[in-house]
């Protein structure tokens, strides 16, 4: 309960100090921070963080495991690798995929909030690993409905079939899924980037280094007027990771914080209250 006092408290205190070497960003000063992971543990927070398990969507090669997940130096750090395991839910007779595959040639991480974030100001820097067969994702879903009735918000993407991009895109149900979004060229890759949104009633505005590459405006799609869980994970191969050059793996997303922002003065008392209930859990 004392974390939640001190995000009620908000701006009075400051965050914990990482070593001088970090990058530390602090938005304006219209901005009051709300919640942050600073990934200082030596371990994963798992009051605040669910990791996700196996095979999960899209038909992905890689395996989730838990212990793809680390915390090294104050990062977040999620290795893809290639190696092979059996599939804990594996049924020969069963038409879902992520059981009728016996193996896994892959494994990576992926984790998720189990706070809610609505609207705001979300800023994650990090390092987005560069190659062939890469899906990286820093993104938010809906905790309402099914996909895409509960929306989707594509942060941040690095698709292996489209290098040389980030992609941010917002997912929604119109008479069926739609989806929006846009680019900007990706210059040193090797390097931590600022990745951010800024979301209110109107608009969810995309920004890679603080500057503006892609706007949606939300009109009157409910999917993002309600809390969103965060996700960060390493996807490989399928769709938009492409063929996996074996060779580049293993591979690493690095994330160095993440931080939530409200507009001063502005703060839904929902969140507020959705902050108390998270204190007494």
């Amino acid at each position: 309960m004392k974390h939640i006092l001190l995000i009620i408290i908000i701006a009075l205190s400051s965050c914990a100090k990482k070593p001088a070497e970090k990058v530390y960003y602090e938005p304006e000063k219209e901005w009051v921070s709300i919640w942050s992971e600073e990934f200082n543990g030596p371990y994963l927070d798992t009051t605040l963080w669910t990791y996700e398990h196996g095979f999960v969507r899209n038909e992905e090669p890689q395996y989730y495991l838990t212990q793809n997940v680390e915390l090294i130096n104050g990062y977040l750090v999620i290795t893809g690798k290639k190696e092979t395991i059996e599939n804990e839910r594996f049924d020969p007779f069963s038409s879902d995929w992520r059981e009728s595959r016996e193996y896994a040639y892959y494994t990576s991480g992926s984790i998720k909030t189990i706070q809610a974030l609505q609207c705001g100001k979300i800023v994650i820097r990090a390092k987005i690993p560069v190659f062939p067969g890469s899906w990286p994702a820093l993104w938010t879903t809906g905790l309402v409905g099914l996909w895409p009735l509960n929306g989707e918000i594509d942060i941040a993407e690095y698709f292996g079939v489209k290098p040389g991009k980030i992609h941010s895109t917002v997912h929604y149900d119109d008479n069926g899924h739609v989806s929006k979004g846009g680019s900007t060229p990706f210059i040193d890759p090797d390097e931590f980037h600022i990745y951010s949104i800024e979301w209110n009633k109107d608009q969810i505005i995309f920004f890679l280094d603080e500057i503006n590459y892609y706007t949606f405006d939300i009109g009157n799609q409910d999917e993002f007027k309600q809390p969103h869980q965060l996700r960060v994970n390493l996807a490989l191969g399928a769709k938009w990771g492409g063929e996996i050059d074996d060779n580049s793996l293993p591979q690493k997303l690095e994330v160095d914080y993440i931080r939530w922002y409200q507009e001063k003065k502005k703060i839904p008392l929902s969140i507020i209250i959705n902050l108390l209930l998270l204190g007494k859990k």
